[in-house]
C-alpha cells in the first residue's frame, strides 16, 4: 500500500513489473513512468490507484516514454486525466490498457495526450470501462494512434476529443 507520498511510484529506464498494489492519496501522479538514460518496459496489473494529485497536470498513471501495459486496474479520482501519455522526444511510446476502469477525474478526461507530444505514441484500450466527461483526448493529432476494441465509454461529454482520423474503433 503506497499511500500519502508524493509521487506513489516513479519508473525510469526499468524492465518493471508491478502487481497487487494499492497506490492512493499521492500528492502528484500515482505511477511516473518516464526515462533519464533509457527506455522504460512497465507492466502494471491487478492495482488500484486513485486519488492522484494536487493540480491537473498531475495523473493517475503519468507515461512519458516506453514500452507500458496496463492490465486489470482501476485508476479512479485523478485530479489530472486518470491516464496521460506525453509522448517524450527518447521513442516511441507504445501503451495498453486492457480489462482495465477508469472512473471520474477531476480534469473530466479518462485518457489523454498533449498538443505538444514530440514522438510517436501508440495507444490501445481494449475490454476496458472509461466512465469521466470525456472519454478519450487526443491532442496529439497525427503523432497519437489510438484504437479502442470492445470498450465502453460512459461519457457526459464526448467520447473521443481530436481528430478521430487518428482513432480506431471497433
Amino acid at each position: 500500500h503506497i499511500y500519502e507520498n508524493e509521487t506513489g511510484l516513479h519508473i525510469s529506464n526499468d524492465t518493471t513489473i508491478v502487481k497487487n498494489c494499492v497506490i492512493e492519496n499521492n500528492t502528484e501522479h500515482g505511477f511516473d513512468i518516464d526515462q533519464q538514460e533509457g527506455y522504460p518496459t512497465v507492466r502494471i496489473e491487478d492495482c488500484f490507484i486513485s486519488r492522484s494529485g494536487t493540480d491537473t497536470s498531475h495523473n493517475g498513471i503519468r507515461i512519458e516514454v516506453g514500452n507500458v501495459t496496463v492490465l486489470n486496474t482501476i485508476v479512479a479520482e485523478s485530479i489530472g486525466s486518470n491516464v496521460f501519455v506525453s509522448g517524450d522526444e527518447a521513442g516511441v511510446t507504445n501503451v495498453t490498457l486492457d480489462h482495465c476502469n477508469l472512473y471520474v477525474s477531476d480534469a473530466g478526461v479518462g485518457i489523454s495526450t498533449p498538443a505538444d507530444a514530440n514522438n510517436e505514441i501508440n495507444i490501445t484500450v481494449t475490454n476496458s470501462i472509461i466512465v469521466d466527461a470525456d472519454g478519450i483526448e487526443n491532442n496529439a493529432d497525427v503523432l497519437a494512434d489510438i484504437t479502442v476494441d470492445h470498450s465502453d465509454l460512459f461519457v457526459s461529454g464526448e467520447q473521443f476529443v481530436g481528430d478521430l482520423a487518428f482513432f480506431t474503433i471497433t
